[in-house]
């Protein structure tokens, strides 16, 4: 019997209780991608077509999304979907493209220019909009919203690796 423990401690902020896995396999594989941007057809089509594992390996697997998955709402469930009947569990963590306000399914938002996706009032409902469309497919989101710090994840560093002295 092997325990797994979601994200290192994943902490679900209703509860405050760490969440586990518990499988009879003796194996997991933990496959962890981001900037999948699914919002497109070919990467839509590579999410649909993922074999992983390859093979009949009798293993526990894990999909671990660091962000990017998908813009708009509809999209985003359904990758969230197709991950679900590939993996055992499903973790993400929203990137900034998760955060831009188009492709919100809220009621009342303001319509885009082509019409058809509405835009969110501001990137912390977007972002609220997307833990819940997560939670509603199952998907581990490990991400308590009374803590982000969106700048966090940016470094000047990564753009400007050698700044002179």
């Amino acid at each position: 019997m092997t325990t797994i423990h979601m994200l290192a401690s994943y902490i679900d902020c209703a509860s405050f209780q760490e969440q586990s896995v518990t499988t009879s396999k003796a194996v997991v594989k933990v496959l962890s991608m981001s900037d999948i941007h699914g919002d497109t057809k070919a990467n839509a089509d590579y999410l649909q077509n993922l074999n992983w594992p390859s093979g009949n390996e009798d293993c526990f697997t894990i999909f671990i999304c660091n962000g990017d998955l998908c813009t708009d709402i509809a999209s985003l469930r359904k990758s969230f979907q197709t991950l679900k009947t590939k993996f055992d569990e499903v973790c993400f963590v929203p990137g900034n493209h998760e955060l831009w306000r188009k492709g919100s399914e809220q009621q009342g938002g303001d319509q885009s220019k082509a019409g058809s996706l509405s835009h969110a009032p501001n990137s912390l409902s977007k972002f609220n909009e997307v833990i819940n469309c997560a939670r509603q497919c199952g998907i581990h989101t490990g991400v308590c919203p009374t803590i982000i710090s969106l700048f966090s994840v940016y470094s000047h560093y990564a753009l400007y690796p050698r700044c002179p002295e």
